[in-house]
């Protein structure tokens, strides 16, 4: 049900919504990593794993160190965003009320 007089089938506003909504992932991803790296130094998305699987030998050079390298590793986080059709929310789906961001 849309309460606005916005058409929300039109492609530029859905364009709006694709693009606002995958900045926001992007900023939430980002600040997720960031924690995970500086704060939690836990390598919770098995950075460690893929780099000893893919680079065996540079794997075995870095194992002692990985914490640090872990810490201050860049992460280079890629949003793709589809939407397929837009609907009214009051929050999001499958997430519980009290862990809702207020704005």
């Amino acid at each position: 049900m849309n309460t606005t007089n916005i058409s929300s089938m039109s492609l530029p506003f859905m364009e709006k919504v694709k693009t606002a909504w995958a900045s926001q992932l992007k900023e939430d991803t980002d600040a997720a990593i960031e924690r995970i790296q500086k704060e939690l130094a836990v390598d919770a998305f098995g950075f460690a794993e893929q780099f000893r699987r893919h680079f065996p030998h540079q794997w075995a050079k870095s194992k002692a160190d990985w914490k640090e390298i872990f810490k201050r590793m860049p992460v280079d986080v890629r949003i793709y965003t589809r939407v397929v059709r837009i609907g009214k929310s009051d929050i999001p789906q499958g997430i519980p009320e009290d862990q809702v961001r207020k704005k």
